[in-house]
């Protein structure tokens, strides 16, 4: 897990992984994906959302 080498304050979670090639069919699973993960990891942390 990158929270043991990284403060959460300091990590990101970019999608800059080369979507642009990939179709938006398979690309918006992806991102919907990061973005509930991002949200589990914040409300798991006791930061909301």
């Amino acid at each position: 897990m990158a929270l043991k080498y990284v403060p959460a304050e300091k990590l990101w979670i970019n999608p800059d992984c080369g979507f642009n090639p990939t179709p938006r069919w398979v690309a918006l699973p992806k991102l919907r994906a990061m973005v509930e993960g991002t949200k589990i990891v914040r409300r798991e942390l006791g930061q909301g959302r």
